[in-house]
């Protein structure tokens, strides 16, 4: 049996958010901390990780991806911060409008897997976009600092018009994500 790793998300395709996340990236980039930036073609917003997959499974996945009923709308991108300030580990943008949206696919989606055997995440679907992995921090507090000087920043709004299912191909350079297929959202 081959498997695959593969989740599903939103593309962040909108050029105009991509070069704003790109320059907070540049602005992070310094020698107190060694951060894995998120490459500009794979930002997305997971909605649910699937994990290792039994490739005789996806058909069945697309199948239910079809019943997720949903209208197109919009989601504006705002702030920075990370998860554990304590303990620094992701960086991540966060979802401003299209908050209700995102909730109501990502648990229309926890539904219809559920019967293929995907569990429901124990903690909960938070939307944010990761823009980086810290591997390394010399002073937490002057990172942290760095991000709260740069928190209210607007990256924008983009129209989700789909989400897709992915494949994730884990390399030593850092993943390569690969569109299985692409679901259309309803009204577009």
């Amino acid at each position: 049996m081959n498997y695959i790793r593969a989740f599903i998300a939103v593309d962040i395709d909108n050029p105009d958010v991509i070069e704003k996340t790109r320059i907070i990236k540049n602005k992070l980039i310094d020698d107190n901390a060694k951060i894995k930036f998120v490459e500009d073609e794979n930002l997305h917003l997971t909605l649910k990780f699937l994990g290792e997959v039994n490739e005789q499974l996806i058909p069945r996945i697309e199948e239910e991806m079809l019943n997720v009923k949903i209208s197109s709308f919009t989601i504006t991108l705002k702030n920075i911060g990370v998860f554990t300030p304590s303990y620094p580990r992701v960086l991540w943008i966060g979802v401003e409008k299209g908050v209700p949206e995102l909730v109501k696919l990502a648990s229309n989606i926890n539904v219809n897997l559920s019967s293929l055997g995907f569990r429901d995440e124990k903690k909960g679907f938070t939307p944010h976009l990761t823009i980086g992995r810290i591997k390394f921090v010399k002073n937490k507090h002057l990172l942290i600092e760095k991000i709260q000087s740069l928190k209210d920043l607007d990256f924008g709004s983009m129209n989700v018009y789909s989400f897709k299912l992915k494949k994730s191909t884990l390399t030593s350079t850092g993943p390569i994500y690969q569109t299985i297929k692409e679901f259309r959202l309803e009204g577009v």
